[in-house]
């Protein structure tokens, strides 16, 4: 996007309370980690694609599969604020914070969201978020599927 430098980051800690580890899970012989990362950089209005990790083991495997890879040192509350210090220092005029569990994201909903923020001065924050077209839940016993709407 002309005039502002974008910095994606994709935050990556292995210590995942639902899913230990789940970074470095293989997907087609890559980390989940990797493949949102080639995600991110594929994204034609990201300027710079990273992994930002405390991780020396999820630095070396995005490692040997190219990915450019950050330590970050100390506790996070949040995946943001892994974000925040991956990209204190660096000029980027918008910051992309891209779950590592995306990995099949599309690089063009990456590029809609970025003109978006850039394009609405109103806004600090935006986030992508798909539309659920059907929920599927249990009741009783029985799986049922129901429409979902959902509104900006």
């Amino acid at each position: 996007m002309p005039g502002l430098r974008v910095v994606g980051v994709v935050p990556a800690r292995l210590s995942s309370t639902r899913f230990p580890r789940k970074v470095l899970a293989p997907l087609a012989g890559r980390p989940l980690v990797v493949h949102a990362h080639e995600r991110l950089s594929r994204a034609v209005g990201v300027d710079e694609a990273l992994i930002a990790t405390d991780s020396p083991e999820v630095e070396a495997a995005a490692g040997r599969h190219g990915a450019a890879v950050i330590l970050v040192a100390g506790e996070f509350a949040t995946g943001s604020d892994r974000v925040a210090e991956a990209v204190r220092g660096r000029e980027a005029g918008v910051v992309v914070n891209l779950q590592a569990d995306q990995p099949l994201i599309d690089p063009g909903d990456v590029d809609r969201v970025i003109g978006r923020l850039i394009e609405r001065d109103d806004l600090d924050v935006t986030t992508l978020a798909y539309v659920l077209a059907r929920a599927i839940q249990l009741d009783g016993d029985e799986l049922v599927s129901a429409p979902i709407w959902l509104t900006p």
